[in-house]
Parts: C-alpha cells; structure tokens; sequence
C-alpha cells in the first residue's frame, strides 16, 4: 500500500506444508508486495517459506507441471498471524515475532477514530520519506553490523521459546 497502493496476498489458512507452498507458489507468481497468511493452523516452516524470507529469486513449481519451473523476483513481505503462532526449524532464525494486546475480547468490535488505509493513501509520500529516512540513517551510520540476537532467556522467556527469535511484546 506504501510503494504501489497495491491490496496484500491474503492467504487462508493452510493444514500443512505442502498446501502453504501451493498458496506461496501462486502468491510469489502473481508478484504481491505483500502476504499474509492469516489465522495459520501449522507451525510456520518449509524450504519454499524460508527461501521467500531470505532469497531475491525463487524456483516455483508451475501449478499441474511437476517438471516445469519458472524463477520469480522476490518482492513480497510476509506476515503471518494467530493467536499461539508456533515457527519450527530453520524459520526459527528467519522471523521477528511481535505481540499485540489490543486490550479487548472481540477484535472484530473495534472502533477506530480515522481510517488507517484512507491515512496512509492520503499521506503516502510522508510514509514513504520516514521509511527512506531509516534507511538512509542506517547507511549514514556505516551500516553498523547485526545485532547479536536475544535469547529467551535474556527475555524472560520459557526454554520452550526458540532461542533465535526476537519476541517483542
């Protein structure tokens, strides 16, 4: 919506791994600026999810050719949400977990005094120059080197808690 007013890729909730890479193949395929995969039912996880977090391009299977693939730019950004949202194996490197407590039981009952998208639309540009501004502060800042991820156990998190995941709250 920032850069080209584009809708997200609204993905349904998949029962497993193989069923989310068809709905990411396709996804990928039709070039949205963003996915999300709402309510997911599986743990996030996969080579085809891990790729798209981190790869510019991605072989794609096309959808009845088992031997046929094509490469796709990469220009999405994924976000997933559920309540108790779960990450297993390499996606437990690849994600930045951030929780929300809207402070009420029925989130669809929410009022909001402006409209978010109609604010966003109407004030693009600005939008556009604070995001451009971080980035251009990170490079004026010599594009200091990663942080040294949190563990969970400087967090206060339970063991159970991936050790490589940032976990806001």
């Amino acid at each position: 919506m920032f850069a080209d007013h584009q809708r997200q890729g609204l993905l349904a909730a998949c029962e497993n791994e193989h069923e989310l890479e068809k709905e990411l193949s396709a996804s990928l395929i039709s070039g949205c600026a963003l996915t999300n995969l709402d309510n997911m039912v599986a743990p996030l996880t996969g080579g085809l999810l891990c790729q798209t977090v981190s790869q510019p391009y991605i072989e794609v299977r096309l959808f009845g050719k088992n031997d046929k693939t094509i490469t796709v730019v990469n220009r999405t950004t994924i976000q997933a949400q559920r309540n108790n949202l779960s990450v297993r194996d390499d996606m437990t490197r690849r994600v930045l977990i951030g929780q929300m407590d809207a402070k009420v039981e029925r989130l669809e009952l929410r009022e909001f005094a402006r409209n978010p998208r109609a604010m966003i639309l109407a004030n693009r540009g600005k939008y556009v120059a604070a995001c451009l501004t971080i980035v251009r502060a990170c490079a004026l800042a010599g594009r200091p080197g990663k942080l040294t991820p949190l563990t969970c156990t400087a967090l206060n998190r339970p063991a159970t808690c991936p050790a490589r995941i940032i976990c806001l709250e």
